[in-house]
């Protein structure tokens, strides 16, 4: 049907030892786009993926700061609740950034700078996402059991790398606008 976007639906168990221990079922969106289009929308793909990842791991390194002193035994323990819920708050975000990319026109631009408005939305979203993930989670301990000295550490770590090289520039080649009364935005 014409207007009716393509989906692909892709579902299967998580198995462990040959006993499942869930069931996974989503719906990804399909793209037309000219053959000349798909290597870079692929490595538009890739990079916000890629930087994705390296929010997920920012806001698992900040809570795991919040909760934990240095030394605690519970700075090991798994943290895939907190991934999960940062894959379900940004999947909608990432789905519609592609989309917005794949129906872009074309320009004659090449790929990076064409995708260069698509990454700069994508850090805005995985920056808000992220910090209001830290904020909910970090905050969600009683005052009286908390450590505010630990959180206003580790929310101030967690927005220089938000807002650093490695997300930035290294992995999604943008650059930010130095905050007044600053000269540079530092790793």
């Amino acid at each position: 049907m014409r207007g009716t976007p393509l989906r692909l639906h892709a579902f299967g168990y998580d198995m462990d030892n040959m006993k499942a221990r869930c069931w996974y079922e989503s719906y990804m969106p399909l793209y037309q786009l000219a053959d000349e289009r798909v290597l870079d929308f692929g490595a538009t793909v890739s990079t916000l993926v890629k930087a994705a990842d390296l929010a997920r791991v920012y806001l698992l390194g900040a809570l795991k700061e919040a909760w934990f002193s240095e030394k605690a035994p519970g700075r090991k323990h798994d943290l895939a609740f907190v991934s999960q819920a940062f894959w379900q708050h940004t999947e909608a975000d990432f789905y519609e950034a592609l989309r917005q990319y794949a129906e872009a026109p074309q320009t004659g631009h090449d790929g990076l700078e064409a995708s260069l408005p698509v990454r700069e939305t994508w850090h805005r979203t995985l920056s808000a996402q992220v910090l209001a993930l830290f904020d909910q989670w970090a905050n969600s301990e009683a005052i009286a059991h908390g450590n505010p000295s630990r959180i206003a550490r580790a929310h101030n770590q967690l927005m220089k790398n938000l807002n650093g090289t490695k997300l930035c520039r290294t992995t999604l080649n943008i650059r930010l606008q130095p905050e007044r009364g600053r000269s540079d935005v530092s790793s």
